[in-house]
Formats: structure tokens, C-alpha cells, sequence
């Protein structure tokens, strides 16, 4: 493996084009991914980053169209916007408890996506935030979420259910913002 690391912040991940890798270890001490550090390396399968990692740069696992598990920092409190947009194989992912927003397109078009937790201190899910990831079925919308963008979970095909741990009254949702999802889909209020 080749990364680029300064100063904690890994920059850039260099692919060997001949013996590629599919599992990534980032190294302990990397305290951010910068933008754009993995993007488009198709053959990774998986990332396992340590305890370290405060920060996630735009784009930074973008196009990784085969990344199928990533096991994240429980240290995160940032992840920018595009962070895995289009991961297709991406099928789980447990985002970690110290964001406090879902940015824009952090999971658009992750279309394998089956399974989101979102943290309870979540309070913004941004626009297109999970547009098109077509194999979610069941989101829980934690009571601290107040506001729900533009097409945040827009294209979600196989979107059934959507529990909402908080009163109508308490959060604003776009009205597009679950449009283009199953046609029986349910918004449930649980207050």
C-alpha cells in the first residue's frame, strides 16, 4: 500500500495498477482522509481506518464502486459532502455518533445500501444525502433531526418505512425530500 500522509492528514492513496488492493488498512496517526484520497479506486473491497480519524474529506471514498464494508473511526465528527457518493456495493454503514450532520450527497447512489443507523445527535440530513440508494428499506429518523433537505432520500426505491422519533410539528421536511420511493411507503411519527 501506498499512502500519502502529512502531517496526520492522509492526502492520497496510490493504486498499484498491477497487484491493486481490495482491503485498506489506514495507519494509526491518520487523524484526517483528505478530499478526493480514494476516489475512483475501483478495486478496493474494503477499509478498516483507526481510532485516530477525526475527519472525512469531500469525495474522499467516492466511485469506490466496489467498496462493499467500511468500518469507520468512532472519533469522526466530520464527514463532508460526496464522501461515498456512488459506492455501489456498499451495503451497510454505521455512521458515527459524534456528527451532527448528514452532509450533501455523502451516500447518494449508494445503491446496495440496505441498513443506515443514523447517530441521535444527527440534526441536518442534507440534500441528496441518499438520493438513489434503491435497496434501503427501513430508516429511523433520530428525535435531534429538525430539518430534512431537498431530495434526501429521493430514488430510494425499495423505502418502506420511515420512523421519525419526533413530532411533525418539531421538523421540517422537504416535500420531495422522499419522493420516487416505494409506493406504499410509510411516514411513521413516533413521539
Amino acid at each position: 500500500m501506498s499512502f500519502i500522509i502529512e502531517n496526520g492528514i492522509l492526502r492520497h492513496y496510490r493504486q498499484n495498477r498491477f497487484t491493486p488492493e481490495t482491503k485498506i488498512i489506514i495507519p494509526g496517526g491518520v487523524m484526517e482522509i483528505s478530499a478526493f484520497a480514494f476516489d475512483d479506486c475501483r478495486e478496493i473491497l474494503s477499509v478498516q481506518m483507526p481510532g485516530t480519524v477525526r475527519k472525512i474529506g469531500n469525495s474522499a471514498f467516492g466511485f469506490c464502486e466496489n467498496l462493499q464494508t467500511i468500518r469507520m473511526s468512532r472519533q469522526i465528527t466530520e464527514i463532508e459532502g460526496y464522501a461515498f457518493h456512488a459506492c455501489e456495493n456498499l451495503r451497510s454503514i454505521i455512521i458515527p455518533e459524534n456528527l451532527s450532520v448528514i452532509r450533501e450527497f455523502t451516500f447518494c447512489k449508494c445503491t446496495s445500501l440496505q441498513a443506515v443507523r443514523i447517530p441521535e445527535k444527527i440534526g441536518l440530513i442534507d440534500i441528496f444525502a441518499f438520493w438513489g440508494c434503491e435497496n434501503l428499506e427501513t430508516v429511523v429518523i433520530p428525535g435531534q433531526v429538525r430539518n430534512i433537505k431537498e431530495a434526501a432520500f429521493q430514488r430510494c426505491r425499495h423505502l418502506k418505512t420511515v420512523r421519525i422519533r419526533n413530532h411533525p410539528r418539531q421538523i421540517q421536511i422537504a416535500k420531495d425530500a422522499f419522493a420516487d420511493c416505494h409506493p406504499k411507503l410509510k411516514i411513521i411519527y413516533e413521539v
